[in-house]
């Protein structure tokens, strides 16, 4: 999908003024907020509340709107006596005028900046290039039925046993999941999350929301779910990444969706193998990088 939410990081030195931070309380953690007060080099103002309440950046392409591959920097944190409240809005105000000539003669020269940012709760955390983004993960069950192969399997035992026809074939019911990966509030829709439906992880993919790694060949990547929105700002995007997840094996040595139940000749146990052409396997299902699909 080529978005991806990464942590606060400040790279700008600044210096916190006496009686900063400004902290309110309520009853309830929902009213509560506090204002910080900082002094920092008029120069480096406007890089530190980029830094300060969040941003995003293009990765391969110019400019902000960078597409497809973005990086949300989310807005600074309080600490941890407040861990809720994060930066929503700052306000920068000149200090320190110099008799230097501006650049531009509109405008006085200034040698700091004070900033005065102010942090809310955190459901009001937003990104003024995106509106509200918002990430989602569900995962539910998904059965598949089965109908065994009926070579090597009779009814009854010794003497009296019977072969069983195909037409009354035993079944078996397979569990698996069904991961959903939805993007809400997106401005871009990229054409990548197209490509790969009906194909498998080729490598191992990372479920961060339901801490879940899915082994190589065990996600079918089924159809997406597009849904638009007309707003006042432009048409935003609901996008929603579907797979489907089978491992008849375990997760060091996985037996996905290219394995097959078969009937031994041995002993009839009932097994999952992967077809082949009597020297290399076949694989029904191809196998593509999901990293072209999300971050």
């Amino acid at each position: 999908m080529g978005i991806r939410f990464i942590h606060n990081a400040m790279t700008v030195n600044f210096e916190e003024l006496d009686a900063s931070p400004e902290e309110m309380l309520t009853s309830t953690w929902a009213g509560s907020g506090a204002t910080r007060r900082l002094k920092v080099r008029s120069v480096d103002r406007i890089r530190l509340v980029r830094e300060l309440l969040g941003y995003a950046a293009g990765q391969g392409s110019p400019g902000i709107f960078g597409f497809p591959n973005v990086l949300i920097y989310l807005p600074a944190s309080f600490g941890p006596d407040m861990p809720n409240l994060v930066a929503t809005n700052a306000v920068v105000k000149p200090f320190g005028k110099t008799g230097a000539v501006s650049s531009d003669t509109r405008f006085a020269n200034y040698e700091h900046s004070i900033i005065s940012v102010t942090y809310e709760w955190n459901t009001k955390l937003r990104s003024a290039i995106y509106g509200l983004i918002t990430l989602n993960e569900t995962v539910q069950d998904v059965s598949e039925f089965v109908t065994l192969p009926t070579k090597n399997l009779y009814w009854g035992t010794g003497g009296g046993k019977e072969a069983i026809e195909e037409f009354d074939a035993p079944g078996k019911m397979n569990y698996g999941l069904e991961w959903t990966y939805t993007i809400a509030g997106a401005y871009y829709v990229p054409t990548e999350i197209y490509d790969p439906v009906g194909k498998l992880n080729l490598f191992e993919v990372v479920a961060p929301g339901i801490r879940r790694i899915f082994p190589p060949f065990t996600l079918l990547y089924a159809s997406p779910v597009v849904e638009s929105e007309i707003t006042y700002s432009g048409t935003v995007y609901r996008i929603t990444l579907r797979f489907l997840h089978k491992n008849n094996g375990t997760f060091d040595s996985p037996k996905g969706w290219n394995w097959f139940p078969r009937i031994s000749a041995s002993g009839a146990d009932i097994t999952y193998e992967p077809i082949t052409d009597g020297t290399d396997s076949k694989n029904i299902y191809g196998g593509i990088d999901f990293r072209g699909v999300f971050a």
